[in-house]
């Protein structure tokens, strides 16, 4: 695959791309092969791509991923595609010093990385796995092993929210195989916990709960991480302990870890806490627990009105299915119309945006 090939790609004029469907064969990928040599660009001359190219990148990294995690991937999603068709796929194609094509190779990596996930996290799948593969590419390139276990446990994750339950623990398995040589302990966890929760699916709890005793006890010797990809902190390992719970059907135990994860979730993440209260008030409902269950929704209702995703938009569809069958009691009738009067406004904000 041209590393270059979608990243030079633009969005149709409703700023979605229409390029085929999820692949499972896709998903067939080396844990890590020897870098090819190649020439340091594709074309010749003195070198033009420098560190002001490099720190351009790396400050816009921040800022997208701090958009992303605040407000959502609708805000930001198709700011992130253009500049990496425009500005980062041509630069890649100048000449460079070889540490500069390096380095550019990658940020531009961890910024497809993450244009993978803002699609992933709009319910745009194909094009999600599309730039998690730019994302592999661009790190091998790079001779980024720890850039190339970040992109398979990418992967993981969204095979495993597919319902692809034994190509995601195959991903998984081989992101802590490459990663955890390469990363510090705060990424070691990163790779362990979503490895719990893909054997965790799979039918293997004691794996499972051996992979976030693992995970646990790396995070407890990292330091504070600030990385605009791949941080991962307590309130992650405390859904990660949810996850695997939920994979059980131990939905107490799964309430509890979500509520943890509420406790430590940094305020700045407002997408993850409204997912997190939604997932939290499901399983208080699948504990019998209704009045909580609404409180929590209605808390979920209060962070989804703030920000763009359509996963949490999902879990909106989900609050109205789950809690119309008790339209009866006072505070699920209060909270069923709330939810249904929000879902028709983002339904017409989605069309706006869609608009030309």
């Amino acid at each position: 695959m041209d590393m270059l090939e979608h990243l030079n790609e633009l969005p149709d004029r409703r700023g979605l791309s229409l390029g085929g469907v999820y692949s499972l064969a896709a998903l067939a990928l080396p844990t890590w092969a020897p870098r090819a040599e190649r020439s340091v660009s594709t074309c010749t001359g003195a070198p033009v791509v420098g560190p002001e190219h490099l720190a351009a990148c790396q400050s816009l990294l921040q800022v997208f991923s701090r958009a992303d995690a605040c407000f959502g991937a609708g805000v930001m999603r198709e700011a992130l595609r253009r500049f990496l068709a425009i500005s980062a796929a041509g630069w890649l194609r100048l000449p460079a010093e070889p540490r500069f094509r390096r380095g550019l190779c990658t940020v531009a990596g961890q910024m497809a990385y993450l244009c993978a996930f803002a699609h992933f996290d709009s319910n745009l799948h194909r094009r999600a796995q599309q730039y998690y593969l730019t994302s592999l590419a661009l790190a091998h390139e790079a001779g980024d092993r720890s850039g190339y276990a970040l992109g398979l446990r990418g992967l993981s994750v969204q095979a495993h929210a597919l319902g692809h339950f034994p190509q995601a623990d195959r991903l998984a398995a081989q992101a802590v195989s490459l990663g955890l040589p390469h990363t510090p302990p705060g990424q070691q966890a990163f790779f362990l916990g979503q490895l719990a929760v893909t054997r965790a699916s799979v039918n293997d709890p004691t794996a499972a709960s051996r992979h976030l005793a693992a995970a646990e006890h790396r995070l407890g010797r990292a330091a504070s991480s600030t990385s605009p990809v791949g941080a991962y902190h307590p309130a992650a390992l405390a859904v990660h302990h949810a996850a695997v719970a939920s994979s059980l059907g131990d939905h107490r135990r799964a309430a509890t870890a979500l509520q943890d994860s509420l406790r430590h979730r940094p305020p700045t993440e407002n997408r993850s806490r409204a997912i997190t209260l939604a997932q939290l008030a499901e399983a208080q409902l699948d504990c019998g627990s209704l009045e909580l269950a609404c409180d929590t929704w209605a808390e979920f209702l209060t962070v989804h009105s703030q920000i763009s995703s359509a996963r949490a938009d999902g879990h909106l569809t989900t609050l109205i299915a789950r809690i119309r069958p008790y339209r009866h009691n006072r505070a699920a009738a209060a909270l069923l119309d709330r939810a249904q009067q929000l879902r028709p406004r983002r339904a017409t904000e989605k069309d706006a945006a869609d608009r030309p």
